[in-house]
């Protein structure tokens, strides 16, 4: 004896239409799909739906306004879409029974409407582009249970303008807040080990970071042009800084460089034009390539004993620096180190000096001279290597001075 039963529905996006016919012995389940589509897997509590076939491993659902995968591990889920009309989202802590595990890549992404977001404990993980172009949010509420913020995740969302990275997140990756034109605060976790490249470019509202002691690299121009940023604490650790991290920050005036910083990326503070005041640490023995160039308000430079390195266009078209006073500890000086700074009038030089280009102070109108090495020494140095402003410089002064409040001055002119 057989029974067939029919089912005509409407689920979501989705029309389906089952035909069952049942006898004793078996079970024939036919199932038609209209339009046409690819099913994968079996229904747990939430609606199979039909995905791309690039889409990734796994099973994948609806539930409410939520489209999710099973993960490998068979015990968590990723929310590859969300498709609701709500603007203060509050993210379910499961889906189908299963917790949700990650915010999947595009989540959230050109969702025009949605001005705030929780996301729920168990997270531990913002893929790429999850929340990119949300015009309007302004909120984002992440759990402690969040490991990394994935590429691009929350780049451009002109309305964000704080964000508190959790104590568990290791790791941002590039460009995830690039162009958030409004972020004037973000609090570092004490667990953030490494920021990527561009991670906070043109982040122009931004006004003041206090890097975590945990960091250990921060990717190529992770701040660059920053336009207000005024205020940057490094942390006091040997942590590794890209090429062009904060170059561009033109309202960048406060730099704290600690002992511990052991070496910058080239070009780091390139264009930083209202830096003023750099004190450079003990533990810095090398400032690189065109570290401070076109730095035009740098007007005080003071070096620790142990900067044994200047590299090449390090300080060039720094106009405003009319004095600088070198470590014995210094013993190389890149070509146009200090090319065209047009206020330096005062080099103090320590004892151990030993390679100098013909370039290094092009272009510098030096006027006086001190030196802790012997004129014979000092002299031959300048001369074998055309450095013309020091064997023509009104005041020369050797073993006739001395630093007094930090400052060389004669004591038996």
């Amino acid at each position: 004896m057989k029974t067939h039963r029919t089912i005509d529905c409407n689920i979501g996006l989705f029309r389906y239409n089952y035909s069952m016919q049942i006898n004793k012995r078996h079970l024939f389940v036919t199932l038609s799909l209209l339009p046409l589509t690819i099913l994968l897997g079996a229904c747990n509590d939430g609606t199979p739906v039909s995905v791309p076939s690039n889409t990734g491993e796994g099973s994948y659902y609806q539930e409410n306004n939520y489209t999710y995968r099973i993960n490998k591990d068979a015990t968590s889920v990723t929310i590859t879409k969300y498709s609701g009309p709500d603007s203060n989202v509050v993210i379910p802590a499961t889906l189908g029974g299963l917790a949700v595990r990650c915010i999947g890549t595009s989540s959230f992404s050109e969702n025009s409407v949605l001005a705030s977001v929780v996301v729920p404990d168990g997270v531990d993980e913002i893929y790429g582009s999850a929340f990119m172009n949300c015009a309007a949010l302004s909120s984002v509420t992440l759990p402690d249970s969040i490991k990394s913020i994935d590429a691009f995740a929350f780049g451009t969302c002109p309305a964000l303008t704080s964000f508190t990275i959790p104590a568990n997140c290791t790791k941002i990756a590039l460009y995830a807040f690039e162009n958030c034109s409004a972020l004037s605060t973000v609090n570092f976790g004490a667990g953030l080990a490494t920021l990527e490249p561009m991670v906070f470019s043109n982040c122009n509202a931004l006004k003041s970071i206090v890097l975590p002691k945990s960091l250990t690299a921060i990717g190529t121009g992770a701040f660059r042009n920053c336009l207000g940023l005024t205020d940057v604490s490094l942390p006091a650790t040997d942590t590794t800084y890209g090429d062009y991290a904060f170059a561009g920050c033109t309202s960048l005036v406060n730099v704290t460089i600690p002992e511990g910083a052991k070496e910058l990326g080239d070009y780091i503070f390139q264009g930083c034009t209202s830096l003023v005041n750099i004190a450079l640490p003990s533990t810095l023995s090398t400032i690189t390539n065109a570290a401070f160039q076109n730095c035009s308000a740098l007007a005080n430079v003071t070096f620790a004993e142990g900067v044994t390195t200047i590299k090449p266009y390090a300080f060039q078209n720094c106009s405003a620096l009319n004095h600088i006073y070198f470590p014995n500890s210094l013993s190389s000086l890149g070509t146009s180190a200090f090319d065209s700074c047009g206020a330096l009038t005062i080099v103090a030089f320590g004892t151990g000096l030993a390679t100098v280009y013909s370039t290094t102070f092009s272009n510098a109108p030096i006027k006086t001279v001190f030196t802790a090495m012997t004129e014979t020494v000092f002299v031959k140095l300048m001369k074998a290597n055309s450095v013309a402003q020091f064997t023509t410089t009104t005041n020369y002064y050797q073993g006739t001075w001395a630093y007094v409040n930090g400052v060389p001055t004669p004591t038996n002119a």
